[in-house]
């Protein structure tokens, strides 16, 4: 799954609805991460850069995923 994680302070984690990317929260990342704060966007399987899923695919899943971060 790919991911954005930028910065080390407290983190905001950006989520996309379906069939949009990541890339979509640019603009907001490149402040808040000037601002101190870790900022965290991810593509979910199947959209932007990540790949298909084979199994897995539901917000369940993807939250634990996440919290690994």
């Amino acid at each position: 799954m790919f991911f954005k994680d930028w910065g080390n302070g407290k983190p905001i984690v950006f989520i996309s609805s379906w069939a949009i990317s990541s890339r979509m929260w640019e603009y907001q990342m490149v402040e808040l991460y000037n601002e101190g704060l870790r900022c965290i966007a991810y593509d979910r399987k199947g959209n932007g850069r990540s790949d298909g899923p084979g199994k897995g695919y539901d917000y369940d899943t993807l939250a634990v995923m996440i919290s690994m971060l």
